[in-house]
């Protein structure tokens, strides 16, 4: 019985009415969000739903149901490929859902704020209203704008402790950084703030902090830059959704 229905027609509507329901749990257990943008839930939502209407409509008026449950004139091998396409679906339809691993960041460049790589013409004048609602926000704001906007500002932020082996922190200093989603966590981008480090205090790589301070201009190996002074950092456990979205 397993080895017909692996022949026939019947495989191309499982696996696609399955990831319809796949996506449709994701969305009503709200854990989409751990696999692309907000704003793109809707969309997904909707693609879900007319596809699993539209693949359903087609296995019924194609009988397709009838054709796989045919008896065969004669005894043919399980076919290998896509047992194993099936198996592989099962096995990813059952895992929990998880979130991207923070060592994806060695793979990837840190973005960091510098507002040496500014130029005093680019650098915008007139201080923002607002503080930045992102860690990533952080970064953009504390490049394009002048260090004067800043200097001082108390902060609080939350994140993990990055390794950037392109750009390693300087002496007395850690990254503590979030991923950032533009669309999926497959395009998911690092970004990071200079931490100074406090005495006696080693971070611990990959492990998430919650830090409190205040923000100042130094000159760094890399550049002028703006850092975290601290005044106090501690362990916090990964919060459910570790992303940062793409605002703009």
């Amino acid at each position: 019985m397993f080895g017909r229905l692996m022949r026939s027609r019947i495989i191309g509507f499982v696996i696609p009415i399955g990831v319809a329901l796949f996506i449709i749990e994701l969305f009503v257990t709200e854990k989409i969000t751990l696999y692309i943008h907000p704003r793109y839930k809707i969309f997904s939502i909707v693609m879900a739903v007319l596809a699993l209407i539209i693949v359903s409509a087609l296995f019924v008026t194609t009988k397709a149901w009838r054709n796989a449950l045919k008896p065969e004139s004669k005894k043919k091998k399980i076919p290998i490929v896509e047992t194993f396409v099936v198996l592989l679906f099962v096995v990813v339809y059952v895992m929990p859902t998880s979130t991207l691993s923070t060592r994806a960041v060695e793979r990837k460049t840190v973005n960091l704020p510098s507002s040496s790589s500014t130029s005093e013409a680019e650098l915008i004048v007139d201080c923002p209203v607002e503080d930045p609602s992102s860690l990533e926000m952080w970064v953009f704001y504390l490049s394009a704008y002048d260090p004067v906007c800043y200097e001082g500002k108390e902060i609080v932020i939350a994140g993990f402790a990055v390794e950037a082996p392109d750009s390693p922190a300087p002496e007395g200093y850690f990254y503590l950084g979030k991923l950032m989603v533009s669309c999926c966590v497959i395009d998911a981008r690092p970004y990071a703030l200079p931490i100074e480090r406090t005495p006696n205090f080693s971070p611990v790589p990959n492990a998430w902090y919650s830090v409190k301070g205040s923000l100042k201009s130094v000159d760094l190996p890399t550049g002028r830059t703006v850092i975290v002074d601290v005044s106090e950092i501690s362990p916090v456990d990964a919060p459910e959704n570790p992303y940062d979205f793409y605002s703009q």
